[in-house]
């Protein structure tokens, strides 16, 4: 065959004829639309005019799916004249590129034409100086409807037999790794914090199926490394348990280093959203000041202190904080009628009032006028206003370090990815941001497809973030 005039619809006759029936072309669970921006950080097949037409490597989809010209495209794909002619431009001399030796031997262990790789190796240089842009080797990125490695040798994972290439046969990629837990019971990976007093427990981390995580676009990533709670240098995904809302981070630490991380900015958060009270109440400035003011700001920890899902397992755990918990205006008025001695106003919002001006202690009655204002339509009964007095006496009385509420980690979490040892924060935050991308996420700060998060997601949470919570279980 002379690759240098290969003619892709011809190729496609001749492989139609090895098919029964004649497949619709493969259609993508996470890709619906063919303008979706998520096309410009995929691999395609070698073009010289990348654009509307360009043609997806489809790696990751087995033969019985594609059509006819699909097939033809993997088999020929790569010995077009644009592709070949690409190839041979390629600079291998360029500080960023791949070396010839390098990309020999990845058309040699993926079994495909050399054309593919150095294409798609200088699509990746390109795409990670716009990645670099939104952070101040893997050589293989991000696929269409999910993340398989098929180069992968470090940390034991092993090779892949000599039979398996970068496209897949007739059969959709197999997990062979999963994160074990390690042999410590009392690791917070495997018992976590508190999580017996709620009232629906779930899951922290779901050792059973943490061979792959599909992500809430559809998206599929498959664990390239054997890993414990005590592998570091990893990418993990957060899920919150409502099912809406999903978040990616990393680490150069382990697993439950991240937990603990996001369990303390976590719980502090919801306290002081519902109390607008900070926990540091010291003269001196507060050291961890700026690392709390950044995570204040996250989609992430916004989310889940407006999330009916998170707010009832930390009310579980945390009961004194139903006080804070607006009730309907009418439930309330019925509740003070109800409940208080005497004539009642019936007006709960005068109630406040009332409540407030009665403390003595200037520091309570400070902590009780910062108390954020019910929405409309919303107020605090009697009982609320005086439970809340209760709480800041209490509070205003402790030492600087106390935290009125105990701890508990409010989100599934997963390893997605473990990158070697000596992986540069530079790359660690490409392939980071490659998943963010990919998995849609919404929680993330970063939006790399076009606009920010909140105008491509909205808002994190409902504005009426209390109207789900159920106030008989107080």
């Amino acid at each position: 065959m002379d690759f240098n005039k290969v003619d892709l619809t011809r190729a496609e006759q001749a492989t139609s004829l090895l098919i029964n029936n004649e497949q619709q072309e493969y259609q993508s669970r996470t890709l619906l639309d063919k303008n979706n921006r998520r096309y410009a950080y995929l691999p395609i097949f070698p073009t010289q005019y990348v654009g509307p037409n360009e043609c997806l490597l489809l790696a990751n989809v087995p033969v019985s799916h594609l059509a006819s010209h699909e097939l033809a495209r993997r088999q020929h794909g790569a010995y077009t004249s644009d592709a070949l002619m690409l190839m041979n431009k390629y600079n291998y001399f360029d500080r960023f590129s791949l070396t010839e030796q390098d990309a020999n031997e990845f058309a040699r262990r993926l079994q495909v034409g050399k054309s593919i790789i150095t294409f798609n190796a200088q699509r990746l240089r390109s795409i990670c100086h716009t990645l670099l842009a939104f952070h101040e080797s893997f050589r293989r990125y991000v696929l269409l409807d999910s993340f398989y490695m098929k180069i992968c040798s470090f940390r034991g994972a092993q090779p892949p037999s000599n039979t398996e290439g970068l496209f897949c046969g007739r059969d959709e990629p197999q997990a062979r790794y999963s994160l074990v837990p390690c042999d410590n019971i009392f690791w917070q990976c495997y018992l976590p914090l508190n999580t017996y007093k709620k009232s629906q427990p779930w899951p922290i981390v779901n050792f059973a199926s943490s061979s792959m995580h599909r992500f809430l676009n559809g998206y599929t990533a498959y664990l390239n490394c054997p890993a414990t709670c005590t592998t570091s240098n990893i990418i993990y995904a957060m899920t919150c348990p409502c099912g809406h809302y999903d978040y990616i981070d990393s680490t150069t630490k382990t697993l439950a280093h991240a937990m603990a991380y996001h369990r303390e900015h976590g719980n502090r958060i919801i306290h002081e959203k519902l109390t607008s009270s900070p926990l540091f109440r010291g003269s001196q400035i507060d050291p961890n000041e700026r690392g709390k003011e950044m995570a204040n700001q996250m989609r992430f920890y916004q989310h889940s202190a407006r999330c009916p899902e998170t707010l009832c397992s930390f009310l579980d755990c945390n009961p004194m904080y139903w006080c804070f918990i607006p009730l309907p205006w009418d439930e309330a008025a019925t509740e003070n009628v109800a409940n208080r001695p005497g004539n009642s106003t019936t007006d709960p919002n005068l109630d406040a009032v009332i409540a407030t001006t009665a403390v003595d202690n200037l520091r309570v009655a400070n902590y009780l006028d910062n108390v954020p204002l019910p929405p409309t339509s919303y107020a605090f009964s009697f009982r609320q206003l005086k439970q809340q007095r209760l709480f800041f006496e209490r509070f205003a009385t402790s030492s600087i370090h106390y935290r009125p509420y105990i701890k508990l980690d409010l989100y599934n979490i997963a390893i997605i990815a473990v990158l070697p040892d000596d992986c540069s924060m530079i790359l660690r935050y490409i392939i980071e941001t490659l998943f963010i991308i990919h998995g849609e996420t919404k929680l993330n700060m970063i939006c790399p497809l076009g606009d920010d998060a909140e105008k491509r997601y909205g808002r994190p949470y409902n504005l009426h973030w209390g109207a789900n919570l159920n106030h008989s279980s107080m």
